[in-house]
This record gives C-alpha cells, structure tokens and sequence, in this order.
C-alpha cells in the first residue's frame, strides 16, 4: 500500500544542510514564542491563549518533524524510512497548528462557529489526506503508484491555508482600523503582519511546489527561500502582537483614566483619579483590546469604589459604581472570580458580563447580546 511497499528511494537535495540550518532557526523562534505564550497562561489562564499556545506548540511539532526527516536524508543521502513516515506527520501537525489558529481567533473576534465549524471540517479532511501512505513520499519522480495522491493532497494543504490565514488577515485588519486604544492597534497590526507574511508563505511554497512539479524535478527553488525569509517576518510579527502591547497598555490605561475624569467633571471621579492603584502588569491580558479597569478605592476612605468598564463590541465606556451589597458578598466569597451583568442601555445597546478578581480588577469580558438592538 502506498510508499510502505516501495524500496526504491529518493536522493536527498544537495540544499539540505543550508535547509537543516533554516529548520532549526525556525524551531528555536517558535519554541521561544509558544513557551512565552505558555507562561502567559498560566498567569491568565484566556482560552484564546490557550488556542494560541497550542496552535504555536503544533507548528513546532510540524518543523521538528521535518527536521528530523532532513537529518535522515543528511545522514544517509537518501529519503529513506524516516522520512517518508516523518514528512506526512509533519504536514498533520502544520494543519492542526492552522485548526487551533482559527480557534484562536473564533474567541478574539466573536466568530460564528458554524463559520469556523467549516474550517475544521476542511482541515481535518486535509490533514488526514497528507498523512496517507499514496503520498510516496521520499519516492523518485515516475516510479509512484498509480494511486499517487501527493499532488492533489499537497495543493489542497497550500490552497486551505492560503484561504484560512486569508480570511483571518482581513478581519484582523477590520478591527485594527477601529481600534483607538494605542496598545490595541499594536497587538492587531503585529498579528496582521504575522498573517500577511504566512500568507506569503504559502504563496511561495505553492510557486516553488508547481514549479517542481510541472518539470518533474526535485528541489529547492528561490521561491523556497523566500518562503522561510517570510516565516520569519511572520514569526516576529506574531511576538510583536504578543509582546509588545502588555508593556504599552499601563500608559494608555493612564491616559484614557485622566481624559474620562475630565470629561465626568465628578468630584468623585477625580477621588479615584488620585487613587488609581499601579496597575499590576502581571495580570494584564496579552492583548486585551476589550478590557480596561481601575482597582478599587481603599473600604477605609469611605468614598465608592468605581471600575472604568469598557464595552468589547463596541468600545463605549464608563464608570461603574462597585455596589456596597457585592462588596460585601465578595467578602464572603471564596471564588476567585464574580461576574457582572452590565444590561442593555447602561452603556451602549450591548449586554455583556465583566469578571472581577477579588481585588475587583477586571480579568475578561463575555458577551451576551452581539446585535445591536437600538
């Protein structure tokens, strides 16, 4: 069946070391990225870092497969067992990376999941096709069987994955245009680029595979190059999204804290002004565009505590008077988060829950009406 039965084997490129070099540059920036997303988590324990983690710890397994493969062909010269095995789980594990991305980005853009329903489906039919034996990997040019599928399978991969990273780069761009918030637009233009790059990528790939393929040769092209320069752009624009916005979001907090002061013209308001707790950049969110909150006032001054409480749809805000009653029902509380229901009209025609950690910080938002009913 397939490859399995086939002693027959492929001379490696003579790129390869150049090719084993590249693997591993790529394996080390991505490992550092998913054990940076890993750490965040569990400071934060988001299920859209979680997806991300995931997503990243996937596309490592994929590259270490193929970097295994590369060293068997190094080693011997020839595609051997090895890599025929390792190449398709390679591909498996660059398509689930790509499943778990949209994950990912269902809980960062409230997608409909029959929409992202579809995308699994897709990538799991694809997944599967690049892990069968009528792949023949490793096997020369002209001598596959007649049930060779390796074309079709192939290009089924680049063309999903141009079409899912395509679709997510466009609604990254969407919400990067209405984003206000300064740390915001960082965070969803570096995972633009980071999009924009992988979609490159796999335009690349496919130039380089057509042209191989159509010429019946075997090999690394330019095309092949540019697709790692590209992964890269797209790594780093994926670490600038992750890291650069935490350390911005204390200095747009700031600023838009004073400016909602101002504009209240409340002496209770200026109150907490003059209060407002350091913001603790531990518990920020990775890039939270739709949470922003102030630390309650200390029970000891005798003047209420207030959150500046942001829509996650919308963006409206205001302040939220912290209601003596769930002060005192947090006190005897022992969960480690209490939910708010913020009603349709309070601040917009959204209806929305914020959860609050026992110092009432807000940790996340969660909708409950995403039409707007005005």
């Amino acid at each position: 069946m397939g490859f399995l039965n086939y002693s027959v084997y492929e001379p490696i490129e003579k790129e390869i070391p150049v090719v084993i070099i590249l693997y591993c540059l790529i394996i080390i920036q991505v490992l550092l990225l998913t054990l940076f997303l890993i750490f965040r988590w569990r400071n934060r324990r988001v299920l859209a870092i979680r997806y991300l983690s995931w997503s990243f710890c996937s596309y490592v397994l994929a590259f270490s497969c193929f970097l295994v493969s590369a060293l068997e062909g190094l080693v011997t010269g020839y595609k051997m067992q090895i890599y025929r095995y390792f190449m398709g789980f390679g591909y498996f594990f660059f398509i689930l990376g790509h499943i778990l991305f949209i994950l990912f980005s269902k809980e960062i853009f409230s997608l409909e999941w029959k929409n992202v329903q579809i995308y699994i489906i897709i990538g799991g039919i694809v997944s599967i096709s690049v892990v069968l034996p009528q792949n023949y990997y490793g096997v020369p040019t002209g001598s596959e069987g007649p049930d060779n599928i390796r074309f079709y399978s192939s290009l089924a991969m680049l063309i999903f994955s141009l079409f899912l990273f395509g679709r997510i780069a466009l609604r990254t761009f969407q919400v990067y245009r209405k984003m206000t918030l300064k740390y915001a637009r960082y965070g969803f233009l570096g995972f633009f680029i980071g999009e924009i790059a992988m979609i490159f990528v796999f335009l690349f790939i496919l130039a380089d595979f057509l042209y191989w393929e159509f010429n019946l040769l075997s090999g690394y092209t330019i095309f092949y190059y540019f697709a790692v320069i590209s992964g890269i752009v797209s790594i780093g624009g994926f670490f600038l999204g992750i890291y650069v916005p935490p350390k911005l979001q204390a200095q747009e907090f700031r600023k838009l804290a004073e400016k909602m002061l101002v504009e209240e013209k409340k002496d209770e308001m200026i109150s907490v002004q003059n209060r407002v707790e350091s913001v603790d950049k531990k518990n920020l969110p990775l890039f939270n565009s739709r949470s922003i909150g102030l630390s309650p006032l200390p029970k000891t001054t005798g003047e209420k505590p207030a959150i500046l409480i942001q829509c996650p749809s919308c963006l409206n805000h205001l302040y939220y008077e912290i209601p003596k009653s769930l002060i005192q029902a947090r006190a005897q509380n022992q969960k480690d988060l209490v939910s708010i229901k913020i009603p349709v009209g309070l601040i917009c025609n959204h209806s929305f829950l914020v959860y609050l950690d026992r110092n009432f910080s807000i940790r996340s938002y969660s909708m409950i009406d995403l039409e707007n009913k005005g």
